[in-house]
């Protein structure tokens, strides 16, 4: 890889962002959600897995970019049923939403 493409790539990994879901927590904590940017790829895939259905889409994003504190999957497809029929769904559009927005010059100094 070119070395702005390797700089390119540190910096996406930089912009992770953290995302707490009271409604979600255990009562004491929030279920804490980490998210990097979502890339073109992942937007023609998640377009591709919706096949044009909006709230389809908000709900694969969900499950394609929410990760653990350690990276892994937070979600899989199998969760798709609970957010399409009993989750929230202002509050899985916000998480959505929260994803996709940039991460401020202060949060990205703090993850370098």
């Amino acid at each position: 890889m070119s070395e702005i493409g390797n700089l390119l790539r540190e910096r996406h990994t930089k912009l992770r962002k953290k995302i707490e879901v009271d409604a979600w927590g255990d009562g004491e904590n929030p279920l804490v959600i980490y998210s990097t940017p979502i890339t073109l790829a992942e937007l023609k895939k998640i377009r591709q897995q919706s096949q044009g259905n909006n709230y389809e889409a908000i709900v694969y994003g969900v499950i394609l970019k929410a990760e653990k504190e350690d990276g892994s999957k937070m979600f899989d497809l199998e969760d798709k049923i609970f957010f399409l029929e009993q989750a929230d769904s202002e509050l899985v559009s916000e998480i959505y939403n929260q994803m996709n927005t940039s991460v401020g010059f202060e949060e990205a100094a703090k993850n370098s």
